[in-house]
């Protein structure tokens, strides 16, 4: 993992793991999205760095929720229906995402598939 994404997520499981468990609310709940087949701009890692954030935080007690290489309206529905259980359980959420994005403006945009 010699990229700069590889050195976040390992960043960031190392963070994860020295952290006591955390249980704030009734449950813990983590979003991961991993997009990379994009039909112009292919990307190798998102993927694989989704599936072994999934793996990690569930590995700490999180309730995880994974989607890979989702369109545009999935990814609405699915964010939403996140949004809505973390206020409906009380829960700590967790949002990862691996894929493009970009800024406009000042504003940061996840890039879907379609």
């Amino acid at each position: 993992m010699g990229n700069v994404t590889g050195k976040w997520l390992g960043f960031w499981l190392l963070m994860l793991a020295v952290m006591p468990n955390i249980s704030w609310g009734s449950s813990n709940l983590a979003f991961i999205i991993g997009n990379g087949a994009y039909r112009e701009g292919k990307l190798a890692n998102p993927v694989n760095d989704a599936r072994d954030m999934a793996n990690a935080l569930s590995s700490l007690g999180f309730e995880t929720i994974l989607k890979v290489d989702v369109d545009r309206k999935s990814m609405i529905t699915a964010i939403s229906d996140f949004s809505g259980q973390i206020q409906k359980n009380r829960s700590v959420g967790l949002f990862y995402y691996a894929g493009h994005g970009i800024q406009k403006s000042g504003k940061n945009y996840l890039i879907s598939l379609r």
